[in-house]
């Protein structure tokens, strides 16, 4: 993950340039790539590394939270009153971790 992190910016970072707007004394930074494929390869490529690999991560562990949530019984004698209470608890659960989670 580290590795990733520290290598994901190198192109921009490398391929930034500093130069002068004409007639004034202010500068602009922008990325001089040689070809556009390959911005947007790398485009592309940093929105599946830092945006739909770790959604799709964390879709699957809060999936895999809400079965184990509503998977497990409830341990004892069966009660309406007191099972629709856990019901419901379960259901609040997995509303903020969904809410913590936006």
């Amino acid at each position: 993950i580290w590795f990733v992190s520290l290598v994901t910016p190198l192109p921009t970072a490398i391929l930034s340039k500093l130069k002068r707007q004409l007639n004034s004394t202010h500068f602009t930074c922008n990325e001089d790539w040689d070809d556009i494929d390959k911005r947007y390869y790398y485009s592309v490529a940093l929105m599946l590394l830092q945006y739909a690999f770790p959604l799709s991560v964390l879709i699957y562990t809060y999936m895999r939270i809400a079965v184990v949530v509503f998977a497990k019984r409830t341990p004892g004698e069966a009660e309406d009153a007191r099972d629709a209470l856990i019901r419901a608890s379960k259901r609040k659960v997995i509303n903020r971790t969904v809410l913590h989670s936006m």
